[in-house]
């Protein structure tokens, strides 16, 4: 089981020693207990700053609140009825949806929404709305207050600041709240405990870094604030199941994401489309995600890589000194990748003048590494990053890995690249940009993720085309199949994430500025060489496609030549038979004593006369 954990790392030299400003810490973290409630306080480490504007109103009598909107609806509907007035009655219709709000599937709290349905406690567009308004307002909505309290009382709670008025903001942190302390009800106690999801918040500033890996107190997260000293959060929740959703839920309403969002997020589609988005609260950015099936799928990937370019390196290097490829451990290097001719091939045939034991030993380990290739990566995962308004929030959220991983190890990749190599360093640029730089590095770590199952590609080839020489018309041609098809995939994923990074994102204000640009430009070249691979690959490929259909094609052909040459042979014979045995009484060779014999003297002389005719005078055998 992972230990969460939680480090300030204070910004040093790359010598990790710290300099004369890095040595102060970061302001004294206080714990804060989930608002008006107890905190069940489990270790030191995990601690979080109190939310602004949370009003001081208990969780407890958050999640006791009623909402009634069946007498609302009710009266909604007959004042529809009776009134003739068409403007009327399509106010009515306007207002009636917008009591709807909080019915929402997908908990829609954003502040647009949020603002209309204000107006009904302040139909003058006021700064606030005096607690009569407020009172007024939140009957008609049909929420009414925990039994035993007062609706005085309650009022006063939601006016977090004391001012004797309910501001927007206030309305919204109060809405927030209860939709929020909902999802905390004992009946959604069981999903916590069966959720396979991880959780990873990191909060850093060009000088400091604070983590929690993984988050053990959801309910205080949840109802915390990014600390002053921070200047971006991040959010990283991943292996998450769609029908499981109840973290995501309780995102989107902390940061107020659009419904629209949250159901591209949670939509079960096989197809993963890439898009950005701007909504009136964040951004909203997904990308598909592929990787190495597993382990040892990644190592035996990165092995042929580099096996194949040290191959490379010592034939160019053998080149440019004039000399021959003599060495031994060169040789074999080279001879899964060495270009094979069918000659070669021929003469390296069981009925030739080769070797057979070494020709069946390479096809043999030509088989295996291949086979261990045959299924390279997983289907491709979703991956969405949320990045608010301000640029001091990302919220990711990728789906579940692979059914049956440990949470401990859902999506590290994406963590390990991010936290454990960028934002502990000292001297990490990530610490000194804003939340559009984390957003840059994100897409970053996916692609660089995808380039050694294109740069495999190569490898894979040059032995698909070792051992279609070496089998000839035995070959396999599923293999060549089956590498056009994730060829096809790699492809799909490619040149949309170019088209995204190309067309929409360098257009972007937020991407055009400093490091931001060079870096998503570089990410650009590494998508834009790795489609140009794949346009490579995919010629190499039709080339074996075409090598294979030309060696069954000279292999029918030689079929056919064989037959034809051994028909034109016995030709004269079927001749000489048709004429000897037809039922003619006069017949005078039939009654030579010795008329057999002449019989196959005369087909030997024409069979060794027509051979010589088709060998040395037309070549044509």
């Amino acid at each position: 089981m992972m230990r969460p954990h939680s480090n300030y790392i204070a910004l040093g030299s790359p010598s990790n020693k710290p300099s004369e400003g890095a040595s102060q810490t970061p302001p004294t973290r206080v714990f804060c207990p989930v608002p008006g409630g107890h905190s069940n306080k489990t270790g030191s480490s995990e601690v979080w700053d109190p939310a602004k504007l949370v009003p001081q109103l208990t969780v407890d009598e958050a999640q006791n609140l009623e909402w009634n909107y069946g007498h609302v609806l009710t009266r909604h509907r007959s004042v529809k009825g009776t009134i003739e007035s068409p403007s009327r009655t399509y106010d009515d219709d306007v207002e009636a949806e917008e009591l709807k709000v909080l019915l929402d599937p997908y908990y829609d709290v954003t502040t647009g929404r949020l603002r209309r349905m204000y107006q009904h406690f302040n139909p003058r567009a006021s700064a606030g709305v005096n607690y009569d308004e407020f009172e007024k307002g939140l009957f008609a909505l049909g929420i009414t207050p925990p039994p035993g309290m007062d609706f005085g009382q309650f009022t006063r709670k939601v006016d977090a600041d004391g001012d004797g008025m309910v501001s927007l903001a206030e309305f919204v942190a109060v809405v927030q709240m209860i939709k929020q302390a909902h999802l905390f009800k004992p009946e959604h106690s069981h999903q916590d405990s069966t959720a396979r999801s991880a959780l990873r918040v990191v909060d850093y500033s060009p000088t400091h870094v604070h983590a929690v890996d993984p988050v053990r107190h959801v309910q205080g997260f949840m109802f915390s604030a990014k600390p002053a000293w921070a200047t971006v959060r991040w959010v990283h929740l991943a292996g998450f199941q769609r029908m499981d959703d109840l973290n995501v839920r309780r995102l989107a309403i902390k940061y107020q994401l659009h419904p629209l969002a949250v159901e591209d997020c949670l939509s079960a589609d096989d197809k993963i489309r890439c898009k950005y988005e701007h909504y009136d609260d964040h951004s909203f950015l997904i990308v598909p995600v592929l990787r190495p099936l597993d382990v040892s799928k990644r190592s035996h990937l990165e092995a042929c890589i580099n096996d194949r370019r040290r191959a490379l390196f010592h034939k160019d290097r053998t080149l440019r000194k004039g000399g021959a490829l003599d060495n031994t451990r060169a040789s074999s290097m080279l001879s899964f990748f060495k270009p094979t001719t069918p000659t070669v091939a021929a003469k390296s045939s069981p009925h030739g003048g080769g070797r057979p034991s070494s020709r069946h030993h390479k096809r043999l380990e030509l088989e295996s590494k291949l086979d261990k290739l045959h299924v390279l990566m997983r289907q491709p995962q979703q991956l969405c990053v949320f990045v608010s308004k301000d640029k001091a929030h990302v919220l990711s959220i990728q789906e579940e890995e692979e059914a049956g991983a440990p949470t401990e190890t859902t999506a590290r990749p994406l963590w390990h690249v991010i936290y454990d190599r960028n934002l502990t360093k000292s001297y990490s640029k990530l610490r000194n940009h804003d939340a559009t730089f984390l957003v840059v590095s994100i897409l970053a770590a996916t692609v660089d993720e995808m380039m050694p199952l294109v740069a495999v590609f190569e490898s894979t080839l040059k032995m698909l085309g070792k051992l279609l020489r070496l089998e000839g018309i035995q070959f396999n041609p599923k293999r060549l199949a089956r590498a056009q098809k994730h060829l096809v995939g790699l492809e799909k994923v490619v040149r949309p994430m170019l088209d995204l990074v190309q067309d929409q994102l360098l257009d972007q204000d937020e991407f055009r500025h400093g490091e931001v640009k060079n870096y998503l430009r570089d990410v650009m070249d590494h998508l834009r060489q790795m489609a140009v691979d794949i346009r490579d690959h995919h010629q190499t490929l039709a080339a074996l496609v075409d090598e294979d259909k030309q060696l069954r094609a000279q292999h029918k052909d030689d079929v056919m030549y064989a037959m034809s040459v051994v028909a034109a042979c016995f030709l004269p014979g079927t001749f000489m038979t048709g004429i000897y045995g037809m039922n003619f009484e006069n017949i005078p060779e039939l009654k030579l004593e010795y008329g057999y014999y002449v019989w196959w003297a005369v087909l030997c002389v024409i069979v060794a006369l027509l051979l010589v005719y088709l060998k040395v005078i037309k070549k044509w055998i």
